[in-house]
């Protein structure tokens, strides 16, 4: 299937073919780790009152247990934010012609980088864990013609599936372009 999309520096005849994002399991890993980080938050807090009953009645002790609480909550959902937003704005396009890798670093950070299917040569792919190997997800390492280009997609779901699919365009363009070339 491909996608009617409009991408900067487009080709001429260029179709998107894969638009992909981190696989679902990266968005639940992240609300479990902040459910538990909650958890022991509260955890702490119950032990802290069962041993000393007499905190929430001081006058000096009780605002500052307040303030702490809350900024330790705050910096919960400050760096859950970050790790969500880095990983929902992170994608992958795979065109006819390239590769483009959009790589969100932080709130204000983006990388953009592309890769011409031409220059591919090989095409790791690996799948690590339980989670990774039942939920078929994992992680693709391409490698190019150049010096030391690689392109590294984490949390890719179905790896194999897009390894296939590359492979496959970039049989098609080589095909394409030698009869371009030959005209």
């Amino acid at each position: 299937m491909l996608y009617p999309t409009q991408l900067p520096g487009q080709r001429l005849g260029e179709k998107t073919a894969l638009i992909l994002h981190h696989h679902w399991y990266v968005f639940v890993r992240a609300v479990v780790l902040l459910l538990a980080f909650a958890a022991l938050l509260v955890a702490f807090g119950w032990v802290l009152i069962s041993l000393m009953p007499q905190l929430l009645d001081h006058p000096v002790w009780t605002p500052i247990a307040v303030l702490v609480v809350n900024i330790f909550v705050l910096l919960g959902w400050i760096f859950f934010a970050n790790y969500f937003i880095e990983a929902y704005l992170d994608r992958w396009i795979v065109t006819t012609h390239r590769l483009i890798d959009i790589e969100q670093r932080g709130l204000f950070n983006r990388t953009v980088a592309e890769l011409h299917l031409d220059r591919i040569q090989d095409i790791e792919v690996e799948s690590r864990g339980i989670a990774a190997t039942t939920l078929g997800f994992g992680r693709m390492v391409v490698t190019t013609a150049g010096a030391s280009e690689r392109f590294e997609f984490q949390d890719l779901p179905d790896p194999e599936g897009v390894r296939a699919m590359i492979f496959k365009l970039a049989r098609w363009h080589q095909a394409n372009v030698t009869v371009n070339s030959n005209r």
